[in-house]
Protein backbone atom coordinates (compact mmCIF):
# COMPACT_ATOMS: atom_id res chain seq x y z
CA UNK A 1 0.00 0.00 0.00
CA UNK A 2 3.10 2.50 1.14
CA UNK A 3 4.64 1.71 -2.90
CA UNK A 4 1.34 2.67 -4.23
CA UNK A 5 0.64 6.08 -2.75
CA UNK A 6 4.26 6.68 -3.58
CA UNK A 7 3.77 5.75 -7.13
CA UNK A 8 1.02 8.24 -7.00
CA UNK A 9 2.83 10.79 -5.64
CA UNK A 10 5.72 10.92 -7.84
CA UNK A 11 3.36 10.67 -11.00
CA UNK A 12 0.86 13.76 -9.31
CA UNK A 13 4.11 16.16 -8.01
CA UNK A 14 7.63 15.23 -10.24
CA UNK A 15 8.86 17.13 -7.30
CA UNK A 16 8.54 14.67 -4.47
CA UNK A 17 11.59 13.08 -7.14
CA UNK A 18 13.46 15.63 -5.69
CA UNK A 19 12.78 15.06 -2.03
CA UNK A 20 16.19 14.13 -1.25
CA UNK A 21 17.04 16.73 1.30
CA UNK A 22 20.44 17.83 -0.83
CA UNK A 23 20.38 20.30 -3.35
CA UNK A 24 18.49 23.16 -4.21
CA UNK A 25 14.77 22.81 -3.32
CA UNK A 26 11.59 23.83 -5.95
CA UNK A 27 9.04 25.90 -4.47
CA UNK A 28 6.60 23.70 -1.48
CA UNK A 29 9.02 21.02 -1.34
CA UNK A 30 8.66 18.20 1.20
CA UNK A 31 11.80 16.53 2.18
CA UNK A 32 12.20 13.09 4.04
CA UNK A 33 10.48 10.19 4.35
CA UNK A 34 7.65 8.11 6.82
CA UNK A 35 10.34 5.80 8.42
CA UNK A 36 12.91 8.60 9.29
CA UNK A 37 14.45 11.38 9.33
CA UNK A 38 15.75 13.70 6.50
CA UNK A 39 19.65 14.10 6.37
CA UNK A 40 20.85 17.70 6.63
CA UNK A 41 20.98 19.99 3.13
CA UNK A 42 24.38 20.13 1.32
CA UNK A 43 26.07 22.97 1.19
CA UNK A 44 24.97 25.63 -0.94
CA UNK A 45 26.78 28.15 -3.30
CA UNK A 46 27.00 31.63 -1.13
CA UNK A 47 24.68 34.63 -1.92
CA UNK A 48 21.55 31.77 -2.48
CA UNK A 49 20.55 28.50 -2.03
CA UNK A 50 18.13 26.85 0.42
CA UNK A 51 19.34 26.23 4.37
CA UNK A 52 18.03 23.29 6.08
CA UNK A 53 18.53 22.05 9.38
CA UNK A 54 21.58 22.04 11.89
CA UNK A 55 21.14 18.04 12.42
CA UNK A 56 19.58 14.88 11.20
CA UNK A 57 17.96 14.53 14.51
CA UNK A 58 14.54 15.72 13.80
CA UNK A 59 11.08 14.39 12.93
CA UNK A 60 9.67 12.05 10.07
CA UNK A 61 8.54 15.10 7.86
CA UNK A 62 10.26 18.67 7.16
CA UNK A 63 8.42 21.10 5.37
CA UNK A 64 10.10 23.95 3.49
CA UNK A 65 9.07 27.32 2.62
CA UNK A 66 9.43 29.10 -0.95
CA UNK A 67 12.66 28.64 -3.12
CA UNK A 68 14.99 30.17 0.03
CA UNK A 69 14.49 26.74 1.72
CA UNK A 70 13.77 28.06 5.23
CA UNK A 71 12.94 25.51 7.65
CA UNK A 72 9.14 26.27 9.26
CA UNK A 73 9.02 23.11 11.58
CA UNK A 74 10.01 19.65 12.41
CA UNK A 75 7.20 17.89 13.43
CA UNK A 76 5.40 14.18 13.46
CA UNK A 77 2.62 15.33 11.11
CA UNK A 78 2.46 17.65 8.11
CA UNK A 79 2.46 21.44 8.82
CA UNK A 80 1.03 23.92 5.67
CA UNK A 81 2.28 27.52 6.22
CA UNK A 82 2.33 30.12 3.19
CA UNK A 83 5.08 32.96 2.46
CA UNK A 84 6.28 35.28 5.18
CA UNK A 85 6.43 32.99 8.07
CA UNK A 86 7.99 34.96 11.09
CA UNK A 87 7.42 38.63 10.11
CA UNK A 88 5.22 41.13 11.55
CA UNK A 89 1.91 40.00 9.02
CA UNK A 90 2.32 36.24 9.75
CA UNK A 91 0.00 35.41 7.13
CA UNK A 92 -1.66 32.07 6.71
CA UNK A 93 0.87 31.00 9.83
CA UNK A 94 -0.46 29.31 13.29
CA UNK A 95 2.45 29.11 15.70
CA UNK A 96 2.34 27.60 19.17
CA UNK A 97 3.30 30.88 20.63
CA UNK A 98 4.54 34.00 20.35
CA UNK A 99 3.82 35.75 16.97
CA UNK A 100 3.40 39.16 15.16
CA UNK A 101 1.28 41.79 15.88
CA UNK A 102 -1.77 40.73 13.99
CA UNK A 103 -4.89 39.15 16.07
CA UNK A 104 -4.91 35.15 15.54
CA UNK A 105 -5.62 32.07 17.27
CA UNK A 106 -2.31 30.21 18.39
CA UNK A 107 -2.04 26.29 18.34
CA UNK A 108 -2.19 26.20 21.87
CA UNK A 109 -5.60 27.59 22.20
CA UNK A 110 -4.69 31.35 22.99
CA UNK A 111 -4.69 34.64 21.36
CA UNK A 112 -1.81 36.69 20.85
CA UNK A 113 -3.42 39.46 21.07
CA UNK A 114 -7.53 39.70 22.76
CA UNK A 115 -10.04 39.84 19.60
CA UNK A 116 -12.13 42.47 21.50
CA UNK A 117 -10.53 43.87 24.70
CA UNK A 118 -12.33 43.92 27.81
CA UNK A 119 -11.39 46.39 30.11
CA UNK A 120 -14.63 48.45 30.26
CA UNK A 121 -15.78 50.87 32.77
CA UNK A 122 -19.25 51.20 31.26
CA UNK A 123 -19.16 54.68 31.16
CA UNK A 124 -19.18 55.30 34.98
CA UNK A 125 -17.62 58.07 36.79
CA UNK A 126 -15.47 56.21 39.36
CA UNK A 127 -15.83 52.64 37.64
CA UNK A 128 -13.00 50.26 38.52
CA UNK A 129 -11.50 48.85 34.67
CA UNK A 130 -12.80 44.62 34.88
CA UNK A 131 -11.06 42.31 31.94
CA UNK A 132 -13.48 39.62 31.18
CA UNK A 133 -10.36 37.63 29.46
CA UNK A 134 -11.04 38.01 26.00
CA UNK A 135 -14.28 39.42 24.41
CA UNK A 136 -15.83 43.35 25.10
CA UNK A 137 -19.49 42.72 26.39
CA UNK A 138 -20.61 45.34 23.89
CA UNK A 139 -19.69 42.21 21.43
CA UNK A 140 -21.74 39.68 23.05
CA UNK A 141 -25.65 39.60 22.24
CA UNK A 142 -28.42 37.55 22.68
CA UNK A 143 -32.08 37.29 22.48
CA UNK A 144 -34.51 36.80 25.66
CA UNK A 145 -36.64 34.05 24.88
CA UNK A 146 -40.50 34.05 24.39
CA UNK A 147 -42.43 35.70 22.03
CA UNK A 148 -41.50 39.56 21.67
CA UNK A 149 -37.99 38.96 22.90
CA UNK A 150 -35.95 41.53 21.36
CA UNK A 151 -31.94 41.24 20.89
CA UNK A 152 -29.87 43.21 23.32
CA UNK A 153 -26.07 42.66 24.67
CA UNK A 154 -24.05 41.62 27.77
CA UNK A 155 -23.16 45.27 27.87
CA UNK A 156 -26.99 46.87 27.68
CA UNK A 157 -27.75 44.29 29.98
CA UNK A 158 -24.53 45.25 32.69
CA UNK A 159 -25.67 49.27 32.01
CA UNK A 160 -28.83 48.60 33.69
CA UNK A 161 -27.58 48.44 36.94
CA UNK A 162 -24.97 49.98 39.39
CA UNK A 163 -23.02 47.96 41.54
CA UNK A 164 -20.58 49.71 44.50
CA UNK A 165 -18.34 46.46 43.99
CA UNK A 166 -17.73 47.55 40.52
CA UNK A 167 -16.97 51.01 42.39
CA UNK A 168 -14.05 49.58 44.46
CA UNK A 169 -15.78 48.33 47.54
CA UNK A 170 -14.04 45.16 49.18
CA UNK A 171 -16.79 44.68 51.55
CA UNK A 172 -14.74 42.32 53.67
CA UNK A 173 -16.09 43.97 57.13
CA UNK A 174 -13.03 46.02 58.05
CA UNK A 175 -12.25 48.08 54.98
CA UNK A 176 -13.59 51.71 54.66
CA UNK A 177 -15.85 51.27 51.66
CA UNK A 178 -17.76 54.64 51.79
CA UNK A 179 -16.25 56.40 48.92
CA UNK A 180 -16.91 53.44 46.50
CA UNK A 181 -20.51 53.48 47.44
CA UNK A 182 -20.98 57.50 47.35
CA UNK A 183 -19.63 57.17 44.00
CA UNK A 184 -21.91 54.37 43.21
CA UNK A 185 -24.75 56.64 44.35
CA UNK A 186 -23.51 59.70 42.65
CA UNK A 187 -23.73 57.36 39.29
CA UNK A 188 -27.04 55.92 39.89
CA UNK A 189 -28.86 59.57 40.97
CA UNK A 190 -27.35 60.86 38.06
CA UNK A 191 -28.19 57.93 35.79
CA UNK A 192 -31.43 56.97 36.81
CA UNK A 193 -30.36 53.89 37.27
CA UNK A 194 -31.15 51.29 40.53
CA UNK A 195 -27.81 50.60 42.94
CA UNK A 196 -26.78 47.41 44.54
CA UNK A 197 -24.56 46.04 46.46
CA UNK A 198 -23.53 42.49 48.49
CA UNK A 199 -21.26 41.78 50.94
CA UNK A 200 -21.24 42.95 54.82
CA UNK A 201 -19.31 46.90 54.05
CA UNK A 202 -17.81 48.95 56.49
CA UNK A 203 -18.14 52.40 55.88
CA UNK A 204 -17.11 55.49 58.32
CA UNK A 205 -18.93 58.77 56.87
CA UNK A 206 -22.77 58.59 56.43
CA UNK A 207 -23.45 58.11 52.90
CA UNK A 208 -25.73 60.80 51.15
CA UNK A 209 -28.61 60.74 49.17
CA UNK A 210 -30.03 63.91 47.70
CA UNK A 211 -31.88 62.54 44.59
CA UNK A 212 -34.61 59.39 43.91
CA UNK A 213 -32.76 56.21 43.98
CA UNK A 214 -32.91 52.75 44.24
CA UNK A 215 -30.93 51.72 46.42
CA UNK A 216 -31.01 47.50 47.75
CA UNK A 217 -28.62 44.98 48.70
CA UNK A 218 -29.20 41.36 47.41
CA UNK A 219 -30.90 38.75 49.14
CA UNK A 220 -31.19 38.30 53.11
CA UNK A 221 -30.56 41.41 54.22
CA UNK A 222 -27.93 40.20 56.38
CA UNK A 223 -25.95 39.24 53.58
CA UNK A 224 -25.82 42.60 52.63
CA UNK A 225 -25.26 44.95 55.29
CA UNK A 226 -23.52 48.33 56.09
CA UNK A 227 -21.58 48.40 58.97
CA UNK A 228 -20.76 51.93 60.81
CA UNK A 229 -19.46 53.50 63.33
CA UNK A 230 -21.90 54.73 66.75
CA UNK A 231 -20.60 57.90 65.79
CA UNK A 232 -22.17 58.44 62.22
CA UNK A 233 -25.44 57.75 60.70
CA UNK A 234 -25.56 55.19 57.91
CA UNK A 235 -27.56 56.96 55.27
CA UNK A 236 -28.76 60.61 55.26
CA UNK A 237 -31.39 61.47 52.80
CA UNK A 238 -31.52 65.51 52.06
CA UNK A 239 -33.22 68.05 49.81
CA UNK A 240 -32.74 71.46 49.69
CA UNK A 241 -36.04 71.93 48.32
CA UNK A 242 -39.29 69.34 47.73
CA UNK A 243 -38.86 66.27 49.14
CA UNK A 244 -38.25 63.13 46.45
CA UNK A 245 -38.95 59.46 46.68
CA UNK A 246 -36.26 56.76 47.69
CA UNK A 247 -36.91 52.99 47.63
CA UNK A 248 -34.24 51.14 50.37
CA UNK A 249 -34.75 47.33 50.18
CA UNK A 250 -32.94 44.08 50.95
CA UNK A 251 -30.26 45.04 53.22
CA UNK A 252 -29.28 45.58 56.49
CA UNK A 253 -27.74 47.97 58.74
CA UNK A 254 -25.53 47.25 61.89
CA UNK A 255 -23.42 49.13 64.25
CA UNK A 256 -20.28 47.98 65.14
CA UNK A 257 -20.31 50.20 68.32
CA UNK A 258 -23.02 51.51 70.29
CA UNK A 259 -24.41 54.79 69.18
CA UNK A 260 -25.95 57.74 71.54
CA UNK A 261 -28.01 59.95 69.33
CA UNK A 262 -27.06 59.22 65.17
CA UNK A 263 -29.72 57.24 63.20
CA UNK A 264 -29.72 54.49 61.09
CA UNK A 265 -31.66 56.02 58.17
CA UNK A 266 -32.43 59.87 58.29
CA UNK A 267 -34.81 61.31 56.23
CA UNK A 268 -35.42 65.05 55.57
CA UNK A 269 -36.15 67.63 53.12
CA UNK A 270 -35.51 71.53 53.65
CA UNK A 271 -38.98 72.51 52.29
CA UNK A 272 -42.13 70.74 51.90
CA UNK A 273 -42.88 66.70 52.39
CA UNK A 274 -40.84 63.71 51.42
CA UNK A 275 -43.07 61.77 49.48
CA UNK A 276 -43.56 58.70 48.69
CA UNK A 277 -40.89 56.94 49.82
CA UNK A 278 -40.90 53.44 50.47
CA UNK A 279 -38.59 51.10 52.70
CA UNK A 280 -38.66 47.14 52.58
CA UNK A 281 -37.22 43.85 54.07
CA UNK A 282 -34.77 46.19 56.02
CA UNK A 283 -32.79 44.68 58.58
CA UNK A 284 -31.01 47.42 61.50
CA UNK A 285 -29.92 46.30 64.17
CA UNK A 286 -28.11 48.68 67.22
CA UNK A 287 -29.27 51.82 66.58
CA UNK A 288 -30.06 54.59 68.71
CA UNK A 289 -32.90 55.22 66.18
CA UNK A 290 -33.83 52.89 63.56
CA UNK A 291 -35.11 55.56 60.81
CA UNK A 292 -35.64 58.92 61.27
CA UNK A 293 -38.29 60.55 59.22
CA UNK A 294 -38.42 63.74 58.99
CA UNK A 295 -41.28 65.83 57.38
CA UNK A 296 -42.63 62.78 56.05
CA UNK A 297 -45.74 62.09 53.99
CA UNK A 298 -46.93 59.04 52.07
CA UNK A 299 -44.29 56.87 52.63
CA UNK A 300 -44.16 53.32 53.39
CA UNK A 301 -42.24 50.64 55.90
CA UNK A 302 -43.33 46.76 55.98
CA UNK A 303 -41.72 43.59 56.32
CA UNK A 304 -38.43 45.08 58.47
CA UNK A 305 -36.49 44.30 61.49
CA UNK A 306 -35.43 46.91 64.09
CA UNK A 307 -33.89 45.75 66.68
CA UNK A 308 -32.02 48.35 69.60
CA UNK A 309 -32.84 46.34 73.02
CA UNK A 310 -29.32 46.62 74.39
CA UNK A 311 -29.60 50.38 73.43
CA UNK A 312 -30.82 52.85 76.16
CA UNK A 313 -33.84 54.98 74.87
CA UNK A 314 -33.79 53.72 72.00
CA UNK A 315 -36.68 55.00 69.12
CA UNK A 316 -37.29 52.47 66.49
CA UNK A 317 -38.91 54.70 64.01
CA UNK A 318 -39.17 58.40 64.55
CA UNK A 319 -41.81 60.18 62.08
CA UNK A 320 -42.51 63.74 61.65
CA UNK A 321 -43.52 66.32 59.71
CA UNK A 322 -43.53 69.83 60.67
CA UNK A 323 -43.41 71.50 57.60
CA UNK A 324 -46.65 69.69 56.46
CA UNK A 325 -48.29 68.26 59.87
CA UNK A 326 -51.04 67.01 57.59
CA UNK A 327 -49.17 66.40 54.64
CA UNK A 328 -50.33 62.57 53.57
CA UNK A 329 -51.36 59.48 55.40
CA UNK A 330 -48.16 57.04 55.99
CA UNK A 331 -48.08 52.91 56.28
CA UNK A 332 -46.18 50.85 58.06
CA UNK A 333 -46.74 46.99 58.45
CA UNK A 334 -45.71 43.53 59.27
CA UNK A 335 -42.76 45.00 61.05
CA UNK A 336 -40.73 43.74 64.31
CA UNK A 337 -39.58 46.97 66.12
CA UNK A 338 -37.56 46.64 69.57
CA UNK A 339 -36.72 49.27 71.44
CA UNK A 340 -34.00 49.13 74.26
CA UNK A 341 -34.78 50.02 78.24
CA UNK A 342 -37.12 53.11 78.08
CA UNK A 343 -37.00 53.59 74.75
CA UNK A 344 -40.16 54.08 72.27
CA UNK A 345 -41.03 51.71 69.46
CA UNK A 346 -42.62 53.87 67.14
CA UNK A 347 -42.85 57.86 67.72
CA UNK A 348 -45.37 60.29 65.75
CA UNK A 349 -45.18 64.11 65.81
CA UNK A 350 -47.76 65.57 63.38
CA UNK A 351 -46.87 63.68 60.16
CA UNK A 352 -50.54 63.26 58.54
CA UNK A 353 -52.42 59.97 59.13
CA UNK A 354 -50.48 56.44 59.92
CA UNK A 355 -52.15 53.36 59.58
CA UNK A 356 -50.05 50.87 61.77
CA UNK A 357 -50.99 47.46 61.15
CA UNK A 358 -49.84 43.70 61.58
CA UNK A 359 -46.71 44.67 63.14
CA UNK A 360 -44.63 43.19 66.46
CA UNK A 361 -43.23 45.52 69.10
CA UNK A 362 -41.11 44.14 71.44
CA UNK A 363 -39.66 46.11 73.94
CA UNK A 364 -36.66 45.21 76.43
CA UNK A 365 -38.53 47.11 79.61
CA UNK A 366 -39.80 50.18 77.07
CA UNK A 367 -41.29 53.69 78.00
CA UNK A 368 -43.88 53.51 75.08
CA UNK A 369 -45.17 51.22 72.21
CA UNK A 370 -46.67 54.09 70.33
CA UNK A 371 -46.56 57.55 71.12
CA UNK A 372 -48.18 60.31 69.09
CA UNK A 373 -47.14 63.79 70.13
CA UNK A 374 -49.43 66.31 68.23
CA UNK A 375 -47.38 69.71 67.55
CA UNK A 376 -48.81 72.90 68.44
CA UNK A 377 -51.35 74.14 66.66
CA UNK A 378 -51.03 71.56 63.98
CA UNK A 379 -54.52 70.15 62.88
CA UNK A 380 -54.88 66.43 61.16
CA UNK A 381 -55.66 62.91 61.63
CA UNK A 382 -56.83 59.57 60.61
CA UNK A 383 -54.60 57.19 63.29
CA UNK A 384 -55.65 53.55 62.92
CA UNK A 385 -54.08 50.98 64.89
CA UNK A 386 -55.02 47.73 64.00
CA UNK A 387 -54.13 44.35 64.49
CA UNK A 388 -50.73 44.98 66.26
CA UNK A 389 -49.09 42.85 69.24
CA UNK A 390 -47.22 45.42 71.74
CA UNK A 391 -45.54 44.11 75.08
CA UNK A 392 -42.57 43.93 77.07
CA UNK A 393 -42.26 47.31 79.37
CA UNK A 394 -41.38 49.16 82.15
CA UNK A 395 -43.87 48.58 85.26
CA UNK A 396 -45.21 52.13 84.22
CA UNK A 397 -45.01 51.96 80.72
CA UNK A 398 -47.83 52.60 77.98
CA UNK A 399 -48.64 50.89 74.91
CA UNK A 400 -50.22 53.58 73.17
CA UNK A 401 -49.98 57.29 74.13
CA UNK A 402 -51.27 60.60 73.32
CA UNK A 403 -50.24 63.92 74.24
CA UNK A 404 -50.32 67.69 72.74
CA UNK A 405 -47.44 70.75 72.47
CA UNK A 406 -48.72 73.41 73.48
CA UNK A 407 -52.23 75.21 74.08
CA UNK A 408 -53.81 74.79 70.35
CA UNK A 409 -54.33 71.27 67.90
CA UNK A 410 -56.93 69.23 66.91
CA UNK A 411 -56.34 64.98 66.79
CA UNK A 412 -59.21 63.90 64.20
CA UNK A 413 -60.12 59.83 63.39
CA UNK A 414 -58.35 57.26 65.91
CA UNK A 415 -59.33 53.59 65.26
CA UNK A 416 -57.62 51.18 67.86
CA UNK A 417 -58.48 47.94 67.00
CA UNK A 418 -57.80 44.13 67.27
CA UNK A 419 -54.86 44.45 68.87
CA UNK A 420 -53.09 42.25 71.60
CA UNK A 421 -51.30 44.22 74.85
CA UNK A 422 -49.64 42.45 77.46
CA UNK A 423 -47.70 44.20 80.63
CA UNK A 424 -47.88 48.15 80.71
CA UNK A 425 -49.44 50.49 83.29
CA UNK A 426 -52.20 51.61 81.02
CA UNK A 427 -53.16 49.99 77.62
CA UNK A 428 -54.42 53.29 76.04
CA UNK A 429 -53.80 56.63 77.69
CA UNK A 430 -55.28 59.97 76.26
CA UNK A 431 -54.48 62.06 79.76
CA UNK A 432 -56.12 65.79 80.81
CA UNK A 433 -55.59 68.43 79.23
CA UNK A 434 -55.84 71.63 81.25
CA UNK A 435 -56.69 73.64 77.75
CA UNK A 436 -59.21 71.30 77.03
CA UNK A 437 -60.41 68.52 74.86
CA UNK A 438 -58.57 68.27 71.65
CA UNK A 439 -59.12 64.69 70.00
CA UNK A 440 -62.41 63.81 68.20
CA UNK A 441 -64.02 60.85 67.58
CA UNK A 442 -61.55 57.85 69.48
CA UNK A 443 -62.48 54.10 68.40
CA UNK A 444 -61.06 51.53 70.87
CA UNK A 445 -62.35 48.76 70.16
CA UNK A 446 -61.90 44.71 70.27
CA UNK A 447 -58.74 44.93 72.03
CA UNK A 448 -56.99 42.49 74.18
CA UNK A 449 -55.52 44.43 77.12
CA UNK A 450 -53.54 42.80 80.02
CA UNK A 451 -51.98 45.14 82.72
CA UNK A 452 -49.27 44.52 84.77
CA UNK A 453 -51.47 44.74 88.19
CA UNK A 454 -50.15 48.02 89.88
CA UNK A 455 -52.31 49.77 91.89
CA UNK A 456 -52.37 52.64 90.00
CA UNK A 457 -52.93 50.68 86.60
CA UNK A 458 -55.73 51.57 83.92
CA UNK A 459 -56.70 49.73 80.76
CA UNK A 460 -58.00 52.45 78.98
CA UNK A 461 -57.72 56.19 80.40
CA UNK A 462 -59.24 58.72 78.39
CA UNK A 463 -59.90 62.18 79.31
CA UNK A 464 -60.20 65.86 77.12
CA UNK A 465 -61.81 63.97 74.55
CA UNK A 466 -64.77 64.45 72.34
CA UNK A 467 -66.81 61.15 70.59
CA UNK A 468 -65.51 58.30 72.65
CA UNK A 469 -66.19 54.71 71.98
CA UNK A 470 -64.65 51.82 74.09
CA UNK A 471 -66.04 48.72 73.26
CA UNK A 472 -66.08 44.71 73.32
CA UNK A 473 -63.01 44.99 74.83
CA UNK A 474 -61.42 42.42 77.16
CA UNK A 475 -59.32 43.34 80.00
CA UNK A 476 -56.77 40.96 82.28
CA UNK A 477 -56.10 42.42 85.56
CA UNK A 478 -52.87 40.16 85.83
CA UNK A 479 -51.42 38.06 89.32
CA UNK A 480 -50.53 40.39 91.07
CA UNK A 481 -52.33 41.56 94.64
CA UNK A 482 -53.09 45.19 93.38
CA UNK A 483 -56.31 45.98 91.69
CA UNK A 484 -56.23 48.00 88.69
CA UNK A 485 -58.91 50.25 86.62
CA UNK A 486 -60.58 48.52 83.61
CA UNK A 487 -61.85 51.89 82.75
CA UNK A 488 -61.25 55.31 83.20
CA UNK A 489 -63.17 58.64 81.56
CA UNK A 490 -63.17 61.62 83.67
CA UNK A 491 -65.78 64.28 83.19
CA UNK A 492 -63.51 66.00 80.77
CA UNK A 493 -64.67 64.10 78.08
CA UNK A 494 -67.85 65.14 76.45
CA UNK A 495 -70.80 63.62 76.81
CA UNK A 496 -70.78 61.91 73.02
CA UNK A 497 -68.90 58.51 74.97
CA UNK A 498 -70.03 55.06 74.95
CA UNK A 499 -68.23 52.83 76.83
CA UNK A 500 -69.37 48.57 77.14
CA UNK A 501 -69.53 45.95 76.91
CA UNK A 502 -66.02 45.42 77.66
CA UNK A 503 -65.42 42.04 79.43
CA UNK A 504 -63.13 41.46 82.30
CA UNK A 505 -61.15 38.84 83.55
CA UNK A 506 -59.78 39.04 87.27
CA UNK A 507 -60.72 41.49 90.09
CA UNK A 508 -60.85 45.62 89.24
CA UNK A 509 -61.39 48.66 90.65
CA UNK A 510 -64.81 50.64 89.38
CA UNK A 511 -64.22 52.12 86.80
CA UNK A 512 -64.90 55.84 86.33
CA UNK A 513 -66.55 56.02 83.23
CA UNK A 514 -69.01 59.48 84.13
CA UNK A 515 -69.67 61.06 80.72
CA UNK A 516 -70.11 58.06 79.00
CA UNK A 517 -73.26 56.06 78.66
CA UNK A 518 -72.59 52.31 79.69
CA UNK A 519 -73.23 49.22 78.45
CA UNK A 520 -73.07 46.02 80.57
CA UNK A 521 -71.13 44.13 81.14
CA UNK A 522 -68.41 46.42 82.33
Amino acid sequence: MKKLFLTLALILFPSFALAQCTGVFPANTLCGNLSGSPAPPAAFPSGGGALGPGSSTINDIAVWNNTFGTLLKDVPFVTICGANIFTTSLVGCVPASGGGTTTFLRADGTFNVPPYPVTSTFGRSGAVVATNGDYNASQITYTPQGTGGVATTIAAELNRTIWANDYGAVCNGSTDDHIAFQNAINQGQTAGLPVKFAGNCAITTALSITKSIDFSGVGPPLDSSLLPPGTIDAIDIVSTGQGFPVFLHDFGITYSTVPTSTSAISVNAASGSNTWSRFWNLTINGAFTGINYINAAYWVLRDSYINATAVTNSVGVAVADVVSPDGGDSTMYSNLIQPGPGGIGVKWISSGGLRFNNNKILGNTMAAGLQYNLTAGASTGDIFIIGNSIEGFQSNGTAIAFQRSGTTGVLNNILIANNQIAGPQFCVLHPTDANGSWTNMMTVIGNICQLNATASGVGVNIDSAAGVVVSNNIFNSGVASDVPVQIGVSSGVATSCVSGPNPRIGTFAASAVNSCTVITPN
